[in-house]
C-alpha cells in the first residue's frame, strides 16, 4: 500500500528552516509594520511555506499512502467519491469551483479586514493566529500521511481538461496550479481546504455573523470543489473536519504558549544588543506609554 517516490534535494530543508524561523521571529519586528498591516503579514508567509513543505516531504518520508486512503474511501462509502461526483460535471460548475479552489487563501480576509478596521485588536489577533495555526497543523498531516490524491491515482491526469472542461480560464488556472505545486505534491491528507475553510467560517460566525453569511456559500463551494475537481478523497474531508475541531480546541493554548515564548525571545535578543540599541528600544517603549 505504500508507494516509494524519489527524494528532493536536502538543501530545501535549510530554506524551510529559514522560512519557519522568519515566521516565528516576525513578532519581533512588528514595530516596523503599521498597526493594521502587521495582522496580515503572517498570512503572506503561508503560501511560501506551503510550497517548501511540498518539496520537503519526499525528502523525509519517501512514500505515499494513496492505496490506504482509497481503501478507506471504498470501505466507508462503497464507491470512489470522485467517480460519483463526475455525474454532476458541468463546464460552468467546473469554472466556478476551479477559481474558488485556487483563491481560497483569500477567504479569511473579509473577517480579518473587518476586525482590523473596527480596531478589534484581540479578535483580529485571535483570528489570524487560528487561521495560520490551522495551516501549520494541516501541514503536519502531510508529513504523516503523504498522498497525491485521486487526480493521479483514480483518474488519468492527462485527460482532466477533457473530462472536466471549463468555460474560460479553468484549464489555465488548473495547469498553473499543477506547475506551482508540482506533479508529485503530497498535500492530500487532510484536506487543508476543508480545515482552513471551517476555521474561517467559525471565526466569522464568532465575531461577525453578517460576514459569516456572506462567506458561507463560498466556503461550502470550496469544500465541494475538493471532491468535484479530484484533488481529495472523501476521507481527506473527514480528516479536515477532525483537524478543524482540534485546531479550534487547541488554538488558544498554542497562542498563549507562542506569545510567552516570543516575549521571552524578544527580551533575550534585546538584552544581547549593543547598549546604544537597548537605550533606543527603551525610549521607544517609553514613548508608547507616555500620553
Amino acid at each position: 500500500m505504500l508507494e516509494v517516490i524519489g527524494a528532493t534535494r536536502p538543501s530545501r530543508l535549510l530554506l524551510f528552516a529559514v522560512l519557519g524561523a522568519a515566521v516565528l521571529l516576525l513578532p519581533l519586528f512588528s514595530k516596523y509594520f503599521s498597526e493594521k498591516a502587521r495582522y496580515f503579514a503572517p498570512m503572506f508567509f503561508v503560501p511560501i511555506l506551503f510550497t517548501e513543505t511540498l518539496g520537503i516531504i519526499p525528502t523525509i518520508i519517501p512514500y505515499t499512502v494513496d492505496d490506504l486512503l482509497i481503501h478507506w474511501d471504498f470501505e466507508l462509502f462503497g464507491q470512489h467519491a470522485t467517480h460519483w461526483a463526475y455525474q454532476f460535471e458541468n463546464p460552468f460548475v467546473t469554472e466556478y469551483l476551479q477559481i474558488l479552489y485556487v483563491t481560497f487563501f483569500f477567504l479569511p480576509f473579509p473577517i480579518v479586514i473587518y476586525l482590523v478596521s473596527k480596531e478589534k485588536r484581540q479578535e483580529a489577533e485571535n483570528t489570524v493566529f487560528s487561521i495560520v495555526y490551522a495551516f501549520f497543523v494541516s501541514y503536519v498531516g502531510y508529513f504523516f500521511m503523504p498522498a497525491r490524491g485521486p487526480r493521479f491515482t483514480l483518474h488519468d491526469i492527462s485527460q482532466i481538461d477533457q473530462e472536466l472542461p471549463g468555460v474560460w480560464i479553468a484549464e489555465s488556472v488548473r495547469n498553473l496550479l499543477h506547475q506551482l505545486e508540482g506533479y508529485v505534491a503530497l498535500d492530500c491528507f487532510p484536506s487543508g481546504h476543508t480545515d482552513i475553510t471551517l476555521v474561517t467560517l467559525f471565526m466569522a460566525w464568532k465575531y461577525r455573523k453578517s460576514i459569516f453569511l456572506m462567506v458561507f456559500p463560498i466556503g461550502v463551494s470550496i469544500i465541494i470543489s475538493t471532491i468535484y475537481l479530484r484533488y481529495h478523497y472523501a476521507v481527506d474531508l473527514i480528516a479536515g473536519v477532525i483537524f478543524f475541531v482540534f485546531t479550534i480546541w487547541s488554538a488558544p493554548y498554542a497562542q498563549s504558549f507562542f506569545k510567552d515564548q516570543t516575549e521571552f525571545l524578544q527580551n533575550f535578543i534585546e538584552s544581547k544588543l549593543p547598549l546604544v540599541f537597548q537605550k533606543e528600544i527603551r525610549n521607544d517603549k517609553a514613548s508608547k506609554i507616555l500620553p
